[in-house]
């Protein structure tokens, strides 16, 4: 899987706040590189299962931990790179990005934070818990307690969160 990067245009400003976002080919409708190539969905005509959406959320963990990587390592590949405070850096995702907030955190100790919107979370977070803050964001309609299978992944994460 090819991450491509963009930058929010981070700020110089003491205490300011930057984001990177990271755009994953082949799952979405399309995606135009710089050099002007694009390329269209792959997994849209796929029959997606837990099991599957597990796999992607894993596969998206490792992207972000690639990332990190590139931005933070010893041989950074951004300029910027001393605008990035390792000690800040979280994640926030909406639907499948939201659900590889959690693989993403239990496998990068570098992600200090994570938010969930409206992701419904196949991949569950390990016996050993995670300690770090953690914040689901959902409709109620989806992610009320009692209320389906979507809330019953959130439940289920829920009391393995101590953060």
């Amino acid at each position: 899987m090819t991450s491509e990067i963009a930058s929010s245009g981070p700020s110089q400003e003491p205490g300011s706040a930057s984001a990177i976002s990271i755009d994953h080919t082949y799952e979405n409708v399309a995606t135009t590189f710089p050099d002007g190539r694009v390329t269209t969905c792959v997994t849209c005509e796929i029959n997606k299962n837990p099991a599957w959406w597990e796999k992607l959320a894993k596969g998206r963990a490792a992207d972000v931990s690639f990332v990190l990587d590139q931005l933070t390592g010893s041989h950074p590949k951004w300029k910027g790179t001393r605008l990035i405070d390792p000690s800040r850096i979280a994640m926030a995702g909406h639907s499948a990005g939201g659900a590889s907030t959690i693989p993403t955190m239990v496998n990068d100790s570098r992600v200090r934070a994570g938010i969930d919107l409206d992701g419904t979370t196949d991949a569950p977070i390990p016996s050993r818990r995670l300690s770090r803050p953690f914040l689901f964001l959902g409709k109620p309609s989806s992610y009320t307690p009692g209320s389906g299978e979507a809330a019953a992944t959130w439940e289920r994460d829920w009391k393995q969160l101590k953060g």
